[in-house]
């Protein structure tokens, strides 16, 4: 598998400039022309202005690879040749990490960095390290030596050093791996910054250590997680911990060398830190804490009886959960810098959402994700407006997948659930007595129908969804299906978020609007009409999915990979970057905009769409088919 080695590199340099996104549709033999011409003016500066040798052979270097798809420098793959030419041509092709006395200081300090780079899981060689060391060593030891070997060696150096430098700002602002290269249902997020100039600042300023340290996920929970890598790296290191061998269900009052065994693997991982109250084979009440602990920290049932899925988590061995720490310090690099003052963040691996105020935690509650084969997607939107007492408009893969099977069984349940039969998705469609319809000749690829629910409290939507235009049309909303909550994993729905507490979620996000108290909500959701209010302050939301993070105590939470996302992007991440070709990328990915509106009869996207008002239907919209698309709605 061939991996777009930076979704970092080519977005960071699709958005350098203003300008340089306009161009950056040009096929690459236009850039590699527009670089040619860049370099020949270079040129001639140089010879006015007696360029060193080792410019002469840095220039020379760069001339000769630049119509190449691969250049390699001392053995190693040179990936940023995208931003290379340009960085050299405006120093005219001068080294900027060394003098004829050895390394500079900066070059030090960024090989510092990149040595440092291990404890924030990404690997040191992929930067050049080791051929760089080397290579530091024999310039610093060459001296003021002027051959022409020294004179190619310099060059060589600066070449390694500044790809390594550009390479690693790009991978520790926008990460090692694109994930949309992995997974089809993550939109990525776009970082701006211009790496050349960041490097050139570095490097004048004297400060190429705190740049490149400054690009790192601002975040308490990526720090977190990056502190747990060391201490877990320890644990690797020391041996890890035992595997508990198979038996009974372990729990209160129980005896015997398991009980043992439990109480070494608890204290290796820092569960278990009280010493026995009386035998170490006795299962006493501070082992039954530990084991408390140890299954909060794993998304298992905190019931404190070592059962199957408490043992099998107890024997993931620790360089797998090193992985699962690798995994999602990584994902951290995909979000944005900054996600807003007041913000909601859905953690799907997790089935929790959290509202977050001036960074501090308002809340959280339990939520509904999609199922393995109905995914819901990870990506960032803004919410916009509220559906009080919204319709259901059934979309047609839900509606053939999972109603018409059950109204081929039963015709009854279709006015059972409260559900009424159109003549299609247009305006001008009709209403259709469900007994007139002819169900057993529908099938997948013949459904001429549209089905609505109306408000109610059998509507697949509960009594309110919280709208964020995207192209995913995805949102939250209640549910009328509340015992889902109770089950510990919770992967029920077709795409969407259902959440536990509507009533509060939406006082949070009406926060600051006059006459939208809690009382007033819970009235509004009672009265059965359909209402759509605009938010006067749109709230970010954030689709994220981690299965490893770190609370603000330091605390490490595993959760089980529920859409097997995990073991792709470690294969990705360990895959030796690729060279970056002349063209920046230029797709621009994520969600759409707020001034996107999602028509929900035909699910179109259509651009500064009027929000529909309140207690109207969106029958005004024209349709054509629905697209097929995961939406959420099956209780």
């Amino acid at each position: 598998m061939t991996i777009d080695f930076y979704h970092g590199y080519n977005r960071l340099t699709a958005f350098r400039r203003r300008t340089t996104r306009r161009s950056a549709g040009m096929c690459w033999p236009v850039m590699v022309l527009i670089c040619f011409m860049m370099l020949c003016g270079a040129e001639l500066q140089a010879e006015e202005g007696n360029p060193s040798p080792a410019a002469a052979i840095i220039q020379e270097r760069i001339q000769a690879r630049q119509s190449d798809r691969q250049f390699t420098c001392q053995g190693e793959m040179i990936c940023g040749i995208a931003l290379i030419p340009e960085f050299y041509a405006a120093r005219n092709f001068e080294p900027a990490w060394s003098t004829h006395t050895g390394p500079t200081f900066q070059a030090n300090a960024l090989l510092a960095e990149i040595d440092r780079a291990g404890n924030e899981g990404l690997t040191p060689e992929d930067y050049h390290y080791g051929r760089l060391q080397t290579m530091a060593t024999q310039l610093a030891s060459a001296g003021p030596d002027a051959t022409p070997a020294i004179f190619g060696l310099r060059a060589d150096f600066d070449l390694l050093m500044t790809d390594a430098a550009f390479l690693l700002g790009a991978h520790i602002l926008g990460g090692r791996v694109n994930p949309e290269t992995i997974h089809a249902s993550w939109s990525a997020f776009s970082h701006e910054v211009d790496l050349v100039r960041l490097v050139n600042d570095g490097l004048q300023g004297g400060r190429i250590a705190s740049l490149i340290q400054g690009l790192h996920p601002p975040y308490t929970g990526y720090t977190g997680l990056r502190q747990a890598l060391v201490a877990y790296r320890r644990m690797a290191v020391a041996g890890g911990w035992p595997q508990l061998e198979a038996g009974p269900s372990l729990e209160m009052g129980n005896e015997g060398p398991l009980v043992e065994q439990l109480r070494e693997r608890l204290a290796a991982s820092g569960d278990l830190k009280e010493p026995p109250l009386s035998l170490p084979s006795y299962f006493d009440a501070p082992l039954e804490a530990a084991v408390k602990t140890f299954q909060h920290r794993h998304g298992l049932e905190a019931d404190g009886v070592v059962g199957k899925k408490t043992r099998q988590a107890l024997n993931v061995p620790v360089d797998q959960r090193i992985q699962q720490l690798l995994i999602n310090m990584e994902r951290w690099r995909w979000i944005p810098n900054d996600l807003g003052s007041r913000y909601l963040v859905v953690n799907i691996a997790d089935f929790n959402l959290t509202m977050v105020d001036e960074s501090k935690v308002r809340g959280a509650m339990r939520v509904v994700v999609g199922r393995s084969y109905r995914k819901t997607p990870v990506f960032s939107g803004t919410m916009t407006y509220l559906d009080f007492n919204p319709f259901w408009n059934v979309p047609r893969k839900l509606a053939v997948e999972d109603i018409l099977p059950r109204i081929k069984e039963d015709p009854a349940y279709i006015q059972e659930q409260g559900f009424r039969v159109f003549s299609g998705w247009s305006e001008d469609a009709v209403e259709l007595s469900p007994n007139e319809v002819d169900w057993a000749s529908f099938n997948k690829d013949y459904f001429p129908v549209r089905l609505q629910q109306a408000p109610g409290p059998k509507n697949a939507l509960g009594r309110i969804k919280f709208m964020f235009p995207n192209t995913h049309a995805v949102y939250l909303h209640d549910t009328p299906a509340k015992g889902l909550f109770n089950s510990v994993s919770r992967s029920f729905s077709s795409g969407c978020i259902r959440v536990e507490d509507p009533v509060t979620l939406a006082e949070f996000v009406l926060e600051g609007m006059d006459g939208w108290d809690r009382e007033t909500i819970a009235n509004h959701l009672g009265d059965g009409q359909r209402q759509v209010v605009r938010l006067k302050r749109p709230v970010p939301v954030h689709l994220l999915y981690w299965t490893a993070w770190a609370d603000e105590s330091g605390t490490v939470f595993f959760r089980e990979d529920i859409y097997e996302r995990d073991a792709p992007l470690m294969r990705a991440l360990k895959e030796k970057p690729s060279p970056q070709v002349w063209s920046p990328n230029d797709r621009l990915p994520g969600a759409h905009p707020t001034d996107v509106h999602v028509d929900e009869i035909g699910f179109r996207i259509i651009p500064d769409a009027p929000l529909v008002e309140a207690d109207g239907d969106f029958s005004n919209f024209s349709g054509a088919n629905p697209r097929d698309t995961d939406v959420d709605g099956m209780t």
